[in-house]
């Protein structure tokens, strides 16, 4: 191998590593994004998302059908989260009911000690699980980098009965 087919070899190489580097990174890049917009997106524009991608694969949708139906389900996204929002609430009253009940029948079967625990265990719990109230997409607080934004310490509370 002459010198010239060397060099010729080690530019290609060179340039084959360079872009394999740089389309990793782009890979890299892309998914993260695509991972933060899941993230930061209401559950809406995830499940438009994802239903979107779902049909355009399954059925071989063109983009002109896919701006279509993107645009039909955008139409439709304020009635879904009105109605997300009102399942959420009624929901969420009649479990915390019943959690207090399972709690109160638990309680009775222990001892002064482990009530004390346990009591402290709920408490961390109820910490970590604050009982359901609007999304915080939709009330513009929601965990930020120091913790809930609007300058709160603690979620938002649940709307009143």
């Amino acid at each position: 191998m002459n010198r010239v087919t060397l060099r010729a070899a080690l530019v290609l190489g060179s340039v084959f590593v360079c872009g394999a580097l740089v389309g990793g990174a782009g890979v890299k890049v892309w998914t993260e994004r695509q991972v933060i917009d899941d993230l930061t997106a209401g559950p809406g524009r995830r499940f438009a998302h994802h239903f979107l991608q779902d049909l355009a694969d399954e059925l071989s949708l063109t983009a002109a059908q896919q701006d279509q139906v993107f645009r039909i389900l955008q139409a439709h996204r304020p009635q879904m989260d009105r109605i997300r929002q009102r399942l959420s609430q009624s929901c969420a009253l009649p479990m915390r009911e019943q959690k207090k009940k399972i709690d109160a029948d638990i309680r009775a079967l222990l001892t002064p000690d482990q009530r004390k625990r346990f009591d402290e265990l709920i408490a961390k719990q109820d910490e970590r699980f604050p009982p359901m109230g609007p999304p915080p997409w939709r009330t513009g607080r929601g965990m930020g980098r120091h913790g809930w934004r609007g300058g709160q310490g603690s979620p938002p509370s649940p709307p009143g009965p």
